[in-house]
């Protein structure tokens, strides 16, 4: 499960390997998306192509404030996400459908 706050930033990093627990070797092609549905049928509520991190050796997702404005609360609402790896010889879940929360909160930017 991965959770957010309603209005709040998230980033993650997400670490790529074989299920022999090989580290997956990054290059310069491949594309990993994180998508969020309310359902595995409808069309995504997020979609996020991440970004690779080369310090870290990672892909950093990063969700932004208004990434949740137009979404439901859990328990209102429920949500699933996805990650996907997009190389030259294919196509990849790398995390398999997972519940996705978004949270309420009380405090609130000031502006």
């Amino acid at each position: 499960m991965l959770a957010i706050i309603k209005g709040n930033s998230l980033e993650a990093l997400v670490s790529v390997a074989y299920e022999s627990g090989e580290a997956y070797q990054h290059t310069g092609t491949d594309r990993v998306f994180f998508s969020v549905s309310t359902n595995h049928t409808d069309s995504p509520v997020i979609q996020k192509e991440l970004t690779y991190d080369t310090e870290q050796d990672g892909y950093l997702l990063e969700l932004a404030p208004e990434d949740t404005d137009d979404l439901v609360c859990y328990p209102d609402e429920a949500y699933w996400f996805d990650i996907a790896l997009q190389t030259t010889e294919g196509f990849y879940t790398i995390i398999p459908c997972t519940e996705f929360r978004v949270e309420r909160a009380i405090s609130r930017k000031v502006v």
